[in-house]
């Protein structure tokens, strides 16, 4: 028996099913054709498990909540859903249902299994949160169906005595779910979350802190794809985030643009930065009376533009000074009613034009953007737990998470910073042991680069839009408008076709000249790599496909 919420919109007709002939072709424009978007109303359920709730013997009323948690969030945001059962799910719901949601299903059936798995093969989507997915039967590897499903390895129980425990949210490499806030959810521990060690192709959105320290090991929010089917899984339910608004708010947007993603629809999206600043690296040094000139010298030799960061009440040596361009130069702020006057005071003692600062969360939240850029600030960073992206406020002011770490970068997709508070310390060279963590770091494909860099690349993305058009029944196209007065280079698009391609007959081309591309295992995307996008142009590739 299926339980219907809501009425349920009937599903536009399928774009693809599969498909065997592929030609793309970048054609350069400046007129825009009111072609219509792709868009498509997924069909969700709920499973209602009745055998977890029969079986089940910790918290009888856990299933009940996690399924008025989900049924709240789909009412909030007016989306159509229907709730279905034991046998609705062993009697086959691949002809009626595009993504199902597995609310703290902890036991299934071997029948249930093997559907759940014909669901993904089929190219469907499937969100589990909280859900172990155990056989009644007691058998050795308890965790073999998330596994199986999901791809998931070295699944564990979170270990802590503590009733709570913090978990990041970080912005993937492709961003896909708009994650710019370096947000530390609260979950609380008493319905045994799982964690995942090592994800294989998949995707974490974040990691576990384990007693305040950032580990990059092991995560609780994962995404990824089953061949053409899609997963977003957590360890967690939604009723299990327990921090204030903004965390259950944030959490709750990342549910849904996990949902946009699962729309059965072909997606396109650009990498978070190109290819010259992937994976980039800011170097910043603490100034004190430590700090050595030649140190300085050394790295800026090394193609290593560190940037300096001082206080308004030390008493800066004008020589390190002098080594610094002013863009170089960090004024760390901690006060908020004088932030101007201690940057003009800055400026004038040292007779330099700051454009860069360094605040606490606290401050920022309370700071005065266009005060500020009335002084000559176009950068400010903001101390955080968690590496992050950037955002850009009032068209020109460039806000960076500030995440310091001393160690080796563990995130990719977010710009990672580099810090070295200078010490004297006879029995170890510290400067030494900066230069040997620099080696590691570029031995590990990460680009050291300057906020200045990082600060043009991100106006030049801001001002990138893309998105795909439905021309015909037999015909997409990728928009690629750059809106800004010079060319971008070295771009990469990645294009998810949501179905399984015949790789031997794809075809790109710009102007009857093939284009390079390659197959992403990780997002499951085919990436087209772009010499040049000319300045001021509509960049259209036209996708022409047949239907089996």
């Amino acid at each position: 028996m299926t339980r219907l919420l809501f009425n349920q919109k009937k599903n536009p007709k399928t774009l693809f099913k599969h498909f065997n002939i592929f030609s793309f072709l970048l054609i350069l424009c400046g007129i825009l054709m009111p072609y219509n978007t792709i868009t498509a109303q997924p069909k969700i359920a709920i499973l209602y498990s009745e055998l977890t709730e029969k079986v089940g013997h910790t918290n009888s009323n856990k299933v009940i909540d996690a399924i008025t948690a989900w049924e709240l969030f789909f009412m909030q945001d007016k989306i159509p859903y229907a709730v279905i059962y034991d046998d609705d799910l062993e009697s086959g719901i691949d002809d009626e249902f595009d993504i199902l949601i597995l609310p703290s299903v902890n036991f299934i059936t071997n029948e249930q299994m093997e559907e759940l798995q014909n669901f993904l093969a089929s190219g469907k989507s499937i969100i589990s949160t909280g859900s172990k997915l155990f056989y009644q039967e007691n058998i050795l590897d308890e965790y073999q169906n998330l596994e199986t499903l999901f791809g998931l390895s070295n699944i564990k129980v979170m270990d802590s005595d503590n009733l709570s425990f913090s978990h990041s949210l970080i912005p993937n490499n492709l961003n896909q779910f708009r994650m710019y806030d370096d947000l530390i959810l609260q979950i609380t521990n008493k319905n045994q979350v799982l964690l995942c060690e090592g994800v294989n192709n998949n995707q974490s959105c974040g990691y576990i802190f384990d007693d305040n320290n950032f580990n990059s090991d092991k995560s609780s929010i994962i995404f990824g794809t089953f061949g053409t089917g899609r997963f977003f899984w957590t360890g967690f339910d939604l009723d299990d985030v327990i921090g204030g608004k903004s965390d259950i708010s944030t959490f709750k947007q990342l549910i849904s643009d996990a949902i946009k993603w699962m729309d059965n629809q072909p997606d396109v999206y650009i990498a978070n930065f190109n290819e010259a600043l992937s994976s980039p690296v800011i170097v910043t040094l603490q100034y004190n009376n430590a700090l050595e000139l030649e140190l300085i010298d050394v790295l800026q030799k090394n193609n290593i533009r560190p940037n300096l960061i001082v206080t308004p009440d030390q008493k800066v040596s004008k020589e390190i000074l002098s080594k610094f361009s002013n863009d170089e130069i960090i004024l760390e702020l901690s006060g908020d009613d004088t932030l101007n006057e201690l940057i003009e005071n800055f400026n004038r003692d040292y007779e330099v034009s700051l454009s860069s600062i360094l605040l606490g969360k606290k401050i920022l939240e309370n700071a005065d953007f266009n005060s500020l850029q009335t002084t000559g600030i176009n950068k400010i960073l903001y101390k955080e737990q968690v590496p992050g992206l950037p955002r850009i406020f009032n068209k020109e002011l460039f806000v960076i998470p500030y995440a310091i770490s001393e160690n080796i970068p563990s995130s990719n997709g977010v710009v990672n910073f580099l810090n070295y508070n200078p010490k004297i310390n006879c029995d170890v060279n510290t400067e030494d042991e900066l230069l040997e963590k620099i080696n590691q770091i570029k031995s590990k494909q990460y680009n050291f680069t300057s906020l200045t860099e990082l600060g043009k690349w991100w106006n030049l993305k801001e001002r990138f839009a893309y998105e795909i058009k439905y021309i015909s029944d037999n015909e997409i196209e990728i928009w690629l408008t750059n809106k800004n007065s010079i060319s971008i280079s070295d771009l990469n698009v990645f294009f998810n076709s949501v179905v399984v391609i015949d790789r031997k007959s794809l075809k790109k081309k710009k102007k009857n000249s093939l284009l390079e591309y390659y197959f992403d295992s990780a997002s499951g995307a085919i990436v087209i790599k772009l010499e040049n996008i000319n300045s001021n142009s509509l960049n259209k590739i036209k996708i022409n496909f047949t239907l089996i």
